[in-house]
């Protein structure tokens, strides 16, 4: 059990990994179309990585626990405010309306 948690240590407080995976997220959303669901996370996890890049909570950014408590609030903020400012296309004429 030891093991695991110095590997998660290292993987989660490590800014690179954060940050693909914030971009990948980003390039999922924007290829496939998911609505700006995985954007809000993709930008959480850059949010993430740039808040353990830039050393702002380093006493108490320490555990990889607190680091997915991080990318969890930072994601869910950024999908709730796309969901809530950036418009859905609503008023738009689509051709799939009868």
């Amino acid at each position: 059990m030891m093991a695991l948690d110095t590997t998660f240590n290292e993987l989660f407080l490590d800014p690179d990994f954060w940050y693909i995976l914030g971009i990948s997220l980003i390039i999922l959303d924007i290829m496939i179309g998911l609505n700006f669901f995985a954007l809000g996370f993709g930008l959480g996890g850059a949010l993430t990585g740039a808040l353990i890049d830039l050393s702002l909570f380093s006493d108490w950014l320490v555990f990889w626990e607190r680091a997915a408590f991080v990318f969890s609030v930072a994601s869910l903020i950024t999908l709730f405010c796309l969901k809530k400012f950036v418009p859905q296309g609503e008023g738009r004429k689509d051709i799939n309306d009868y």
